[in-house]
């Protein structure tokens, strides 16, 4: 996980947002319980204010930026722009590269059931965010304030 800034405790009744461009029916479907189980709300449409967006999105090769369709990350950008958003990407780490006017966000490697949970729970009880990054992110972003290059996992020799 890497997060930057102090992503604000998301209250019971914040709206989220989610985002599939592909992911597995059954992924987002448990993501909704969950948000729900957690006291948050599933928003219809992006016409919210200060929402959690949650992207699923699957892993595709990519060097410097998420593979989202253009015009879905023009109307990140214009949410953002309008309201304070926090973003988890449960898929591309280099989408917080292309929505820069997030006040928070979080990356999650992978849409399980783990995943999920640990983004609610942490999103819920606030950071720090302990780990190592996996991945460099694009230049711009190396001097984000309060980012941390975090991931726990295996090591592979």
């Amino acid at each position: 996980t890497l997060a930057r800034g102090a992503p604000p405790l998301l209250a019971a009744g914040t709206p989220v947002i989610t985002i599939d461009d592909g992911a597995e029916p059954e992924r987002i479907a448990a993501w909704r319980a969950a948000v729900e189980a957690h006291g948050l709300v599933n928003a219809l449409d992006d016409d919210v204010e200060a929402p959690l967006v949650a992207v699923f999105s699957p892993i595709r090769v990519s060097k410097d930026r998420s593979l989202l369709p253009r015009e879905v990350v023009e109307r990140l950008r214009a949410l953002a722009a309008r309201t304070p958003v926090v973003l988890a990407s449960f898929s591309s780490p280099f989408l917080v590269a292309q929505v820069p006017g997030a006040v928070a966000w979080v990356l999650a490697y992978g849409t399980g059931d783990a995943e999920q949970a640990a983004v609610l729970a942490a999103l819920r009880a606030g950071g720090p965010y302990p780990g190592v990054l996996p991945v460099e992110l694009p230049a711009e972003l190396a001097a984000v304030e309060g980012a941390v290059r975090t991931y726990q996992g295996p090591s592979f020799a």
